[in-house]
């Protein structure tokens, strides 16, 4: 397993929330850098999403019905 070294009061400030959650030191740790990931997940989303609302709208003259008739047709 591999091991990680943390200067101490960041490893106090750890310490205390695993504490106050009822949890070890290891498995603080482990739920936090878990959240992070996940929020940085959802950061990453928001902003491919945010780029696809900002695109200019697309305008077609295409009529579906027609299309699936044309296809049907072949």
């Amino acid at each position: 397993m591999a091991t990680l070294e943390i200067p101490d009061e960041v490893y106090e400030k750890l310490a205390e929330r695993a504490r106050v959650n009822g949890r070890t030191v290891e498995e603080q740790a482990l739920a936090e850098l878990e959240r992070d990931a996940e929020q940085e997940r959802r950061r990453r989303r928001r902003i491919v999403l945010d780029q696809i609302r900002a695109l200019p709208p697309i305008k077609s003259s295409l009529d579906p019905a027609t299309l699936i008739r044309e296809d049907r047709d072949r």
